[in-house]
């Protein structure tokens, strides 16, 4: 295919029930923290409260807040250093 075809070729969305079923097989939440950064669909269906209380039924609600904001961390933690 030429780079032209190539361009006017649309790949098909897939369905956000599709996509958080797909996410909800992610084995670890750093994996799923990696997965939310793709981009803005994927960053809203992981921080979704429904999805997450699926994820995590145990835990506690207030546990998961701010999971895809780096703010809740220290800075020192941000860096990379230890604390």
């Amino acid at each position: 295919m030429m780079s032209s075809e190539m361009s006017k070729t649309i790949v098909p969305q897939l369905p956000d029930d599709v996509i958080t079923h797909i996410l909800e097989r992610v084995p670890d939440s750093i994996m799923l923290f990696r997965c939310s950064i793709v981009c803005k669909q994927w960053c809203h269906l992981v921080a979704d409260p429904v999805f997450l209380r699926c994820r995590w039924p145990d835990t506690s609600s207030s546990a998961l807040i701010g999971f895809s904001s780096s703010a809740t961390r220290p800075t020192s933690a941000r860096r990379g250093t230890s604390l």
